[in-house]
């Protein structure tokens, strides 16, 4: 009797909790870069991490990297881990990017993640605005971040004089105006 009171103890405890999912016992999870993160270079590394439990272990690996005009994948074969750590490392193309992880176990399951990513080009930056008198020196600061360097440099002063040192121009203005110099 007292096991029959304890089998069906047993089952109610069961019943009472949800049902798992047997994909609970693999998982893949991009942790960065974030979901819909912008770019301004376009060399990236991407870091996943595959986890197993319960008994299951990870023996396949793949990613697929999807852009505007193509597309380029990878996979491999892991011995029998529970968990695996790894890197993609891209260069990626304008506009958006889709990066999509799989890893299956020996006992057949399957675990996906996948984010998109946005590349934006270079970006430069002219610090302004910037004010002075007719005949008065005015120093530029500006920076530059992404790309491919080493980059090229062309201040335009708004006033058809252009300079193309790296940093710090100085520009002497002929006219008392407003101008919005551009990198």
């Amino acid at each position: 009797m007292k096991m029959l009171l304890a089998f069906f103890t047993m089952i109610s405890l069961l019943a009472s909790y949800p049902v798992f999912s047997a994909d609970l016992g693999v998982d893949v999870e991009i942790k960065e870069p974030e979901d819909g993160a912008v770019f301004h270079q376009r060399n990236v590394s991407i870091y996943c991490i595959a986890t197993s439990c319960c008994g299951d272990r990870l023996v396949y690996w793949e990613w697929k990297w999807i852009w505007n005009n193509g597309s380029y994948n990878e996979s491999g074969k892991l011995d029998f881990l529970t968990k695996y750590e790894f890197y993609i490392n891209i260069s990626l193309y304008p506009d958006w990017n889709i990066i999509e992880v799989k890893v299956k176990s020996n006992r057949g399951l399957v675990a996906s993640d996948e984010i998109t990513i946005y590349y934006d080009g270079p970006l430069a930056i002219a610090d302004g605005p910037y004010e002075g008198k007719a005949g008065e020196e005015i120093k530029f600061y500006g920076s530059a971040y992404g790309g491919k360097k080493p980059y090229t440099w062309k201040w335009d002063f708004g006033d058809g004089a252009c300079a193309y040192e790296k940093m710090l121009p100085i520009h002497i203005s002929r006219k008392e105006t407003i101008r919005l110099s551009s990198l």
